[in-house]
């Protein structure tokens, strides 16, 4: 897992800010699949009083981009 060149947009549907940098898993010339019923799992430190403090919620998701994706 590598930090990506993409950039971060302001809002994502609107709704949601984000609040850390984009990653890149796996490799572009290779698939990433788990075995039915195991998932990926990312785990990261965040400052709770910076998210209150500037409105926000503690809600996360994960947005994730497909490059092998046709649509």
């Amino acid at each position: 897992m590598t930090r990506s060149s993409i950039a971060i947009p302001d809002r994502i549907s609107d709704n949601w800010v984000p609040i850390g940098p984009v990653y890149e898993i796996g490799q572009s010339d290779k698939t990433v699949t788990f075995p039915e019923g195991q998932y990926a799992e990312i785990s990261y430190k965040y400052d709770l009083e910076k998210i209150t403090s500037n409105g926000l919620l503690e809600e996360f998701n994960v947005f994730y981009f497909d490059s092998n994706s046709k649509t």
